[in-house]
């Protein structure tokens, strides 16, 4: 039944930027995933390539989580590697400024969930900090000098935290 795996996908589409108007009908970054659950999209800071997060779904429950990255140039699409042993979070992963490493919250081996530094090419994961806040935080962002993580813990708290001191407070409740 469709309603028990519900999926969604991710389009581009070419605008006239004074207009506002598309040039072309958007078209779906891949077809290698259709039916899955295709969510998150977000550009590399250059603009040359963008990152997605692909969930397949048996019965409603996750069954596997990939990030697709597609050239904006080319099309062309590759897995990044993760992290063996890595549980990734929904909506959770952002680019560091180098345009080569993402932001990712989740798991390692069912230990703590937290933030990690990946490198979309070799997978490499370095640890940033713990997430304190239960396993439901998402939306990292980080400032310019990339030693500070701004989030939201599920409660809709907007935190920031300094990655060097590991001191934490709340912008928003």
């Amino acid at each position: 039944h469709p309603l028990d795996n519900p999926m969604s996908d991710v389009y581009t589409a070419t605008l006239d930027l004074a207009t506002g108007k598309p040039l072309a009908p958007p078209k779906m970054a891949s077809q290698r995933y259709v039916g899955f659950l295709n969510r998150g999209p977000r550009w590399s800071p250059d603009g040359k390539q963008f990152a997605y997060l692909s969930i397949e779904l048996k019965n409603r429950t996750p069954v596997s989580r990939t990030i697709l990255l597609v050239s904006s140039d080319t099309g062309q699409e590759r897995q990044m590697p993760v992290p063996p042993g890595f549980e990734l979070m929904a909506g959770a992963f952002r680019w560091f400024h180098d345009g080569r490493s993402l932001i990712l919250v989740g798991k390692i081996n069912n230990g703590s969930s937290g933030f990690y530094k990946v490198d979309t090419q070799t997978g490499e994961a370095k640890f940033l900090m713990p997430n304190s806040h239960g396993a439901l935080v998402f939306a990292p962002w980080l400032s310019p000098d990339e030693k500070t993580i701004v989030y939201q813990a599920i409660n809709r708290a907007i935190l920031v935290r300094d990655l060097g001191s590991s001191e934490e407070r709340t912008l928003y409740q």
